[in-house]
């Protein structure tokens, strides 16, 4: 896991991607995961996210479940690909498309884009500590 500590709690925080086409969202989800102290980092499409998992190499990915461009399997498949080994969550609808669902295993969870702050922080620090585990 990290090696960096959040100011938030004072505890070991994890490195986040967010790969996510819709800009606002985006800038919103980044800005709440820094304030719990998560070093973040976005990407607005699926081949920039790539880019960013191979130079960053995150602890925990939140991808978009309809990202354009490259799909969002194929952003899941490509950082394991890539050796990544990053926990990921899909954001958007309850229940993925079939692509998605397929790569099952390697989905710590499916954060809604509409919920709650405290429903976020719950998904991430737990897909990080099962990851930390992993």
């Amino acid at each position: 896991m990290a090696s960096y500590f959040s100011p938030y709690t004072g505890e070991p925080a994890g490195k986040i991607l967010i790969v996510d086409h819709d800009a606002s969202r985006r800038a919103a989800i980044q800005s709440q995961l820094a304030g719990w102290g998560y070093d973040t980092r976005s990407a607005y499409d699926g081949y920039s996210g790539m880019r960013q998992v191979l130079l960053e190499r995150p602890d925990l990915i939140i991808v978009d479940d309809g990202l354009l461009g490259w799909s969002t399997s194929t952003v899941i498949e490509g950082a394991a690909r890539l050796g990544s080994r990053a926990a990921v969550l899909v954001l958007g609808a309850r229940e993925p498309d079939s692509s998605v669902r397929a790569l099952r295993r390697r989905i710590a969870g499916v954060v809604d884009a509409e919920g709650s702050p405290r429903e976020l922080l719950n998904m991430v620090t737990t897909a990080l500590a099962r990851n930390q585990f992993a």
